[in-house]
């Protein structure tokens, strides 16, 4: 049996039969678990359709809020410097059939990708948002607000939780994670770094073998020492 890979996320972080994953990287998803199964899966529709809250939805309104920056349509943000620098673009005052030089070469530059490769430049946000950059900062909060939503659709008052979150955006510490813990009521938050906990958990599981807190922790603990 081939389990899903929130499902792995989810059991990276508990035992429990029922609670909710929360991931975001690339992209976003939220899943509410019971009885070892997926009952109800919030966004992860992909680029194009959601995926709010994710990588590639804070490197879109990145370089969306770069291009605002240059053409002075929008307030000044640090993330333009580290990101033109980023794709070789040198700032300056030159022109080029009316737009700034700079612009034009992000128009190319920015068409030239695959629309997910978006999703890199969202670490300069999180790193414009520690120097104090409003923009930046501003970005975070949406994501986290968008996450959250995901979250709340999920939730009903049957399950508890706990809440598992995976995924780097998710970093704990950041503006999107002060956004999210406005939201988490009496939801339990537990981090995990990737399913591989939760992939052994599902196989002991199909095997019929007993799965609890003794043998989830020791689980934990054996890759705990692999990753050290």
């Amino acid at each position: 049996m081939i389990d899903s890979d929130l499902l792995a996320t989810y059991y990276s972080g508990t035992y429990h039969s029922d609670g909710y994953a929360l991931v975001a990287g690339t992209g976003a998803v939220c899943a509410r678990v019971r009885n070892y199964r997926l009952d109800r899966v919030v966004d992860g529709v992909g680029w194009l359709l959601g995926d709010e809250g994710s990588g590639f939805w804070l490197g879109h309104r990145a370089v969306r809020a770069v291009a605002a920056d240059l053409d002075g349509r929008a307030p000044r943000t640090a993330i333009t410097g580290p990101l033109l620098e980023r794709l070789d673009i040198a700032i300056s005052k030159a022109t080029h059939e009316g737009r700034p030089a700079a612009l034009q070469s992000l128009i190319q530059a920015v068409y030239a990708l695959r629309p997910i490769e978006l999703a890199s430049f969202a670490v300069l946000v999180f790193e414009a948002a520690r120097a104090g950059d409003v923009v930046a900062h501003s970005l975070l909060q949406r994501a986290g607000a968008a996450l959250s939503r995901s979250l709340s659709t999920a939730r009903i008052p049957e399950v508890k939780g706990p809440v598992v979150l995976g995924g780097s955006i998710l970093s704990a510490g950041s503006v999107i994670d002060d956004e999210l813990s406005g939201h988490l009521g009496d939801l339990h938050p537990v981090r995990v770094p990737d399913g591989l906990a939760g992939a052994a958990l599902l196989a002991l599981r199909h095997a019929d073998l007993p799965v609890g807190k003794e043998v989830f922790e020791r689980i934990a603990q054996s890759l705990g020492e692999l990753r050290s």
